[in-house]
């Protein structure tokens, strides 16, 4: 724009505006006044316009008018700052659709535009709120301009309108008619093009105007002058003079767009275009200039307008050209200006209407930099930094991010190189993938999703390249940012999940050790996430924190969540933490706040346990996929011992949920007719009224009854014999014995499974471990010769067994025979290692994390080994490539029910030999020691202790 200072008062006189100086400054005076206009200064610049209007040529005034509106508004996506252009613009359109020169005046004010896409007259219809009449005006004086492809936009918009225009006149308003002028072009127009039904639409036309008559060549089809082309001659060779003066007031972005690349093929062309502005040009000027030539919407121009801009006579290279040349344009800038700042104009960049379209713009700045800066120069720093116009960054960043890298990269930064390096992670493939490793990159794209919302979701999909092709250098570059940015959180959880499952990506662990030791906090987030999304992840979440060390800082992120108390819980089961310390700590650090937080969670889980337990007794052939980890007896029992130990400091809100917590494990006590037939039941196998492969035959019909009644009879005599194993030290010697045999029936027989059996066979590793002549130890022993024939099942319970110094002292055919199952074993596979289903005194490991009482059979299954049912181990047959013989159910219950009683007494006669060899005399007591009123007063002691409500007992557990 020149630099004059525009005075309205020289326009007093009526021809000072022929003067080019006085016009020159007008012009640029008139694209101020459309550029500012706002709500503000509406009224006041209209006003404005308005006056010079009348005080110089109307037509000239209102063409620069026009063209700066249709310029200065984005019609790709029309903003709220353009909302008073477009309203003044509507206004304009509508005055001059009733003139005689429309066609004139609507053409050149698209001459300097070129950025047309199909439908684009629709889009500026609708934009400006353009009715039918005002629509065909447009594309009727497009048609008569002298540009192609305004030309084919008019043409084709009216092909697709006249057709229906018709009916559209017999309905519009009287107020809407076309003029005189525009009907006599219009039908002009429809007569030189092949119509349907045209003489219907001129006919329509005629009703709908003020003609008196049609013209005189509508009568005469044959003349020449009907089917014009309405072209006409080129503007700039026939304006006058002060309409190229006009140009001149444009900045030097906008005279080259109209020269077109001719003006950069030689340094003479661009000198002498270039110097007919006021020296030294701005950084902003020049900014805007690269930002003209990487638009690809812009056309080659016209070369010969070239020779409008110089000295006439001189003589000029018009070649025509393909593209802009920037190493011209930088030397003639650096000539003209010597004192510009290159890194000032690449700053300038950030300027509203910036954008980076294509490679090929990207190319022309890397270009441009290299003639400039000959030692080097670092154009991520450019793009990187944190512009204003947010949306031109992006589109600048995600040009470069997906360009070849001999075009361009962003340099990849020490830490992540290292670390892709020691991982080994492939970063060959797309530019995009290595341009990740930049953090300065990835920081910044989390900065504009912040800074730009509305670009968050263009921006989380650039990311998702980085999470398919390089998760872990993406992980660790987010996670060394320190800034908290909404999407960062958004990937880091994103990038997580592909970690964190068991069945995630591969060296994992190495990922996430890394991770924690550079940011923790995020890790443990996405565990958090992770749980609430699937609590049933607790197992694997567990295993992470174990493998990082870090399961004190996991459950110190918020101890007062069921995410802590949950993790606490299976930790402890694993023998993986202290329960009890830990509760301590908790209730001494929190008080009344975790207590009830931990009533809570447990009220939670018992209930969903007690669901899912009875809708597994209901439809035992049916999976059900668990919730939840599923709490074991002990843990509920450790809670609330603890809160027992404390009951006094509890707030009175704390105890009444503690209250109706053991309520509610209590009212899941079996009815008093259950519980009245189970201990009938056991009295008749202490008084030896039954013996015990006709109990264990019963069990089994039990377990598999399709009566409710039966099977609660069942839980309720497997749930009372568990409780009885803390009161085994007071048991005399024949209900010891009877107790054994029946605990480890159990196992044998496979009346337990899951967690009852993990908890049956953790009873008895613990009993074994007892002193010899202790009563447990006893136990242990009848307990453990019950079930020898599935001790190959467990390998690494066996390697447990192993471990117990005085087994081999006082059962060397036992102890023999369980070494002969680990020496079984496969080379591969070492003591303590095995992979087996038991994992220590506390541990549950495959066998029961998510167990129950209800009996069903477990499918487990060591390698090497087929599970047989009991039936099979009763006939004998333990080795899976024997086929087993048919029997009828009949006969195989007879069989087994005489197995059972051969195998009892003959198991009987070879303990009572033992202990008289191991034992001393003193300590052994014959079963004739014991009479009846002996064992019923044995069991009115066990009946008193299992109908009392005690603190920690929760028979379902």
């Amino acid at each position: 724009m020149s630099n004059t200072q525009f005075n309205i008062k020289i326009f007093h006189s009526s021809q000072a505006w022929k003067d080019p100086n006085n016009w020159a400054s007008l012009a640029g005076h008139l694209r101020h006044l459309i550029s500012t206009l706002t709500k503000k200064t509406y009224r006041a610049h209209v006003a404005e316009i308005t006056q010079l209007e009348s005080m110089c040529d109307t037509d000239l005034v209102t063409q620069v008018v026009l063209k700066c509106l249709v310029n200065h508004i984005e019609w790709k996506d029309v903003k709220q700052k353009d909302q008073y252009r477009v309203q003044y613009l509507s206004q304009r359109i509508g005055q001059i659709c009733t003139q005689a020169n429309f066609a004139s005046l609507i053409s050149q004010a698209f001459g300097d535009f070129t950025t047309f896409t199909d439908g684009f007259l629709s889009l500026f219809s609708k934009t400006l709120k353009l009715g039918t009449v005002q629509q065909v005006t447009v594309a009727l004086a497009l048609v008569q301009s002298i540009t192609p492809v305004l030309k084919d936009l008019g043409s084709s918009f009216l092909k697709e309108t006249l057709p229906g225009l018709a009916s559209t006149m017999a309905s519009t308003k009287n107020d809407e008619k076309f003029t005189d002028y525009v009907s006599q072009e219009l039908l002009l127009y429809i007569q030189s093009i092949d119509l349907p039904e045209k003489e219907t639409l001129i006919e329509s036309l005629r009703k709908g105007s003020n003609l008196t008559q049609l013209p005189a060549v509508l009568s005469n089809p044959e003349r020449s002058d009907v089917k014009r082309n309405f072209k006409r001659e080129n503007r700039l060779k026939q304006a006058p003079y002060y309409l190229q003066e006009l140009e001149k007031s444009f900045s030097p972005a906008e005279l080259l767009s109209d020269l077109g690349f001719v003006a950069t093929s030689s340094t003479a062309n661009l000198k002498k275009v270039l110097s007919q502005f006021t020296l030294p040009f701005s950084a902003a000027s020049i900014a805007e200039v690269i930002g003209m030539m990487v638009d690809p919407s812009r056309t080659e121009g016209d070369p010969e307008q070239v020779l409008m801009y110089t000295e006439s006579g001189e003589s000029m290279d018009l070649t025509p050209a393909t593209s802009w040349n920037p190493e011209n344009f930088a030397s003639v800038v650096t000539e003209l200006c010597p004192d510009i700042s290159w890194l000032m104009v690449l700053e300038h960049l950030d300027y509203p209407e910036f954008r980076l379209y294509d490679v090929a713009g990207l190319k022309l700045i890397v270009d441009l930099c290299k003639k400039v800066f000959p030692t080097g120069f670092s154009l991520s720093d450019t793009i990187l930094r944190k512009w204003k116009n947010t949306e031109g960054q992006l589109s600048f960043i995600f040009v470069a991010i997906s360009a070849p890298p001999e075009i361009f990269s962003f340099p990849p930064s020490p830490e992540l190189s290292d670390f892709v390096e020691a991982q080994q992670i492939n970063t060959a493939g797309s530019p995009m993938t290595r341009s990740f490793l930049s953090l300065p990159l990835v920081s910044t794209l989390l900065w504009l999703s912040q800074e730009n919302t509305a670009c968050h979701g263009k921006i989380h999909e650039l990311f998702q390249h980085g999470v398919k092709q390089c998760p872990k250098a993406l992980l660790l570059g987010i996670s060394l940012i320190s800034q908290p940015y909404p999407l960062k959180k958004e990937l880091t959880d994103e990038l997580l999940q592909l970690f964190l499952p068991a069945t995630g990506h591969p060296h994992s662990m190495s990922v996430l050790s890394h991770l924690w030791t550079v940011d923790s906090y995020s890790l443990i987030e996405a565990m958090v996430h992770m749980y609430d999304e699937s609590p049933a992840s607790l197992s694997r979440i567990l295993d992470v924190a174990q493998e990082l060390k870090g399961l004190k800082a996991i459950l110190d992120y918020n101890p007062l969540s069921n995410f802590s108390i949950d993790l606490a819980s299976l930790a402890s089961s694993r023998d993986h933490l202290n329960l009890v310390r830990w509760l301590e700590d908790m209730i001494e650090q929190y008080g009344n706040d975790f207590c009830k937080m931990a009533i809570s969670f447990l009220r939670e889980r018992i209930v969903y346990q007690q669901q899912h337990q009875q809708q597994q007794q209901a439809t035992p052939e049916e999976t059900r996929p668990q919730q939840f980890v599923l709490l074991t007896y002990d843990t509920v029992h450790t809670f609330l011992e603890q809160f027992r130990s404390i009951a006094g400091n509890l707030s009175q809100e704390v105890k009444v949920e503690l209250n109706q917590l053991v309520g509610l494990l209590e009212s899941e006590a079996f009815p008093s007719d259950i519980e009245k037939e189970a201990n009938a039941i056991f009295s008749r196998i202490y008084d030896g009224d039954i013996c015990m492969s006709d109990i264990i035959i019963l069990l089994q019909a039990f377990q598999s009854s399709s009566d409710p009644r039966e099977r609660k009879i069942f839980q309720c005599m497997i749930r009372s014999l568990y409780e009885e194993y803390p009161h085994i030290p007071k048991y005399p010697e024949k209900e010891l014995h009877i107790t054994g045999v029946l605990f480890g029936s159990l196992i044998q027989y496979q009346l337990v499974s899951y967690i009852p059996l993990v908890v049956a066979l953790r009873y008895i590793l613990e009993a074994l471990k007892q002193p010899p002549n202790s009563k447990l130890f006893k136990f242990g022993l009848y307990a453990l010769e019950q079930f020898m024939t599935r001790l190959h099942e467990w390998p690494q319970y066996c390697s447990h067994l192993r471990q117990i110094p005085q087994l081999q002292s006082f059962r060397p055919q036992l102890y023999h025979h369980i070494e002969a199952i680990l020496a079984q074993l496969p080379p591969q596979y070492s003591v303590g290692q095995v992979p087996g289903v038991f994992s220590g005194a506390n541990g549950p490991s495959a066998l029961g994390e998510q167990a129950s009482f209800s009996g069903e059979h477990s499918d487990h299954q060591e390698p090497g080994y087929e599970y047989r049912g009991e039936a099979a181990y009763a006939r004998g047959y333990r080795h899976s490539d024997q086929e087993l013989p048919q029997y009828s159910e009949a006969e195989h219950q007879q069989m087994l029910q005489m197995h059972l009683h051969q195998q009892q007494q003959q198991q009987l006669q070879q303990q009572q030999q033992q202990q008289q060899q191991q034992f001393p005399s003193s300590q052994l007591n014959s079963y004739s020691g014991y009479n009846d009123e002996t064992s019923a007063q044995i069991y009115q002691q066990r009946n008193a202790r299992t109908n009392k409500k005690q603190w920690g007992k929760s028979r379902k557990y």
